[in-house]
């Protein structure tokens, strides 16, 4: 570890943030991760934790102390140009120009300070996005920031640690970054590191308690107590079925791991807990290339305001919808994320409800047919869905050689269609990936929809929300022949792995009840083509992780696409909720 002057004291000196001048009693948690992200030479230095604390403030400070006192070729990444874009416009461009004794070796001239470059006298601070090639296989670099680097596809970590290679002994890398993703580049490292977690001083029995939101599981599978204690949410639904969250919020406490006893909520308590903080490693046999610290939203945000995002993160689960709860587990907990702890690899097989097909769905459920195309004939499936339960019920499920039984089904159970004008709402989805000029005139021909599945992640809305579908497209269903501009057809691409995901979680749900079913009459092929994908776990090339990935495992999966459609549907009337916000 190499001694240099004390960057904490540094920074006192010479940082001005919103409040005025940089105070280590404000930011207690920065202090350990800054001091040895700048004396660490030739490893790694990680800062895992919730979001809206301490990471990038950090990083900007480690970045702008070490510029300082010893120059050299440094870069920032970031996963896109737009993330780069705000870290520059609304942080780092005016933390530096508040910072003189750092500003002052700036060159005075344009290309000293713009938002892809900030050139000192000797060295430079490079702007990049992490997902442009030449910026992981550029020029040699001594030090590097990978802000967020959970985010990152894999194999790019190891493509921006090669251009350090030149600075064996000197290299600084700093990490700050939400919760991993479990088997990838990033979780890896967790296993070889210092593993130093936030701890607190009990009040009740003076031992250090690591400051956590549960235990796992002992051998015996008995959960200890300690961390988060809060009352069942579901124990505080009212009888007329809305949310008590007064009665939730006021059971709130943290529970020591060592006297077990309850330290209860109150306006206060995380400034006396916190000034009792430090890290305190749990792997002292580490080797100390890597140093890493962990901490989470316990620290910062109002113990109930906490326990009410988990409520509404398993409410959402239970209703199908991983998002929130990953969100959750990411940016607050700061913890590893694993989706196949909650997705099983494959649904139950069979999930009869207890009715017939061509049964009426109950009175206010929406119902949707969608149908896959084929060569000289069509799958169609009809489910009605409760807006409010989640509940889905299937109506219809057949091979049809013509379009004339689904045409019944749309005006058995009154399913709206578009108008002429493209105006009125509609519930009719044509699969367009096969054969999609055809799928679209015809979808423009009956007032119906098109789908057109791909591996996008999710889709950015007018209102800053992400979802796992695009909003509304309309084509031009004769572009390129005589009767161009007669007749557009409606378009949604959608998301296809978070459309698998969620139909195999709404069909592994049976407590308290079982949510998604079917006919108990639906034929063998029905249920055939329903499991012809599974998920199984892979290996990737590129950095050994392990990761799960959709497989096909027979020829035949109409019905399952139908479904998997269903569930965009259902997305779209508001069952599944908002996937992420960006405002």
């Amino acid at each position: 570890m190499l001694r240099i002057k004390d960057p904490v004291a540094w920074c006192e000196k010479h940082i001005a943030l919103d409040y005025g001048k940089f105070d280590r009693r404000k930011h207690p948690w920065l202090v350990g991760p800054l001091r040895i992200a700048c004396e660490k030479r030739g490893g790694i230095t990680v800062l895992c934790g919730s979001v809206q604390f301490i990471k990038t403030l950090t990083a900007q400070l480690f970045l702008i102390f070490m510029a300082f006192i010893a120059p050299g070729r440094s870069a920032y990444y970031d996963r896109s140009l737009d993330a780069i874009d705000d870290f520059y416009n609304l942080k780092f461009s005016s933390l530096v120009k508040e910072a003189l004794a750092f500003f002052r070796i700036i060159p005075n001239d344009r290309s000293g300070f713009t938002k892809e470059r900030i050139k000192t006298v000797y060295g430079s601070i490079l702007l990049l996005s992490a997902a442009v090639l030449s910026n992981r296989n550029s020029k040699t670099l001594e030090r590097v920031v990978l802000d967020e680097a959970w985010s990152y596809d894999p194999g790019w970590m190891k493509q921006i640690f090669d251009r350090l290679t030149s600075y064996p002994w000197s290299r600084q890398v700093f990490i700050p970054s939400s919760g991993p993703t479990e088997g990838s580049e990033l979780h890896e490292l967790y296993a070889e590191s210092t593993q130093r977690w936030a701890h607190w001083e009990c009040p009740c029995c003076g031992e250090m308690m690591q400051v956590r939101w549960s235990w796992p599981a002992d051998e015996n599978g008995e959960v200890p107590r300690g961390g988060m204690e809060f009352r069942d949410p579901k124990s505080c639904i009212r009888p007329d079925g809305t949310m008590d969250w007064q009665a939730l919020r006021s059971s709130v406490g943290y529970v020591c791991e060592h006297c077990e006893k309850k330290i209860d909520w109150y306006d206060g308590v995380l400034v006396r807990l916190n000034d009792t903080g430090r890290y305190i490693s749990l792997n002292p046999d580490s080797d100390g290339r890597v140093e890493w610290f962990q901490y989470n939203a316990i620290l910062h945000v109002p113990w109930p305001d906490l326990v009410e995002l988990w409520a509404k993160a398993i409410f959402a689960k239970d209703r199908g919808n991983l998002e929130l709860l990953e969100n959750f587990v990411r940016k607050q907990l700061g913890e590893s994320w694993s989706e196949h702890r909650y997705i099983p690899s494959a649904a139950p097989e069979r999930a009869a409800g207890g009715y017939k097909l061509g049964e009426d769905p109950p009175e206010g459920w929406f119902t949707f047919i969608t149908i896959d195309v084929q060569q000289d004939h069509y799958y169609f499936v009809a489910r009605a869905w409760d807006q409010v339960t989640a509940e889905s019920r299937l109506l219809a499920c057949e091979r049809v050689l013509t379009l004339e039984p689904i045409h019944e089904a749309v005006k058995r159970w009154a399913i709206p269609t578009l108008d002429p004008d493209m105006a009125g709402n509609c519930r009719v989805f044509l699969d367009g990936n096969y054969n999609t000029d055809n799928v679209r005139r015809l979808a423009a021909s009956y007032g119906w929809a098109v789908f057109i599945g791909d591996t996008e992640k999710t889709y950015l809305h007018e209102d800053k929300v992400r979802r796992m579908y695009a909003p509304a497209r309309f084509i031009d269903a004769w572009e390129g022949t005589t009767s161009q501009g007669s007749r557009y057809a409606m378009e949604f691409p959608y998301s296809e792995p978070p459309a698998r995901n969620r139909l195999v979680t709404l069909r592994s749900i049976g407590d308290p009840k079982r949510l998604w079913t079917h006919a108990d009459d639906v034929p063998k092929t029905y249920i055939d083509q329903l499991n012809s994908w599974v998920r199984r776990s892979k290996t990737r090339n590129s950095d050994n992780s392990l990761v799960w990935e959709w497989y096909r495992a027979k020829d035949d999966d109409h019905f399952f696409d139908c479904e998997k459609m269903q569930v965009v549907c259902a997305s779209m009337l508001g069952i599944f909720g908002e996937q992420y916000s960006e405002s």
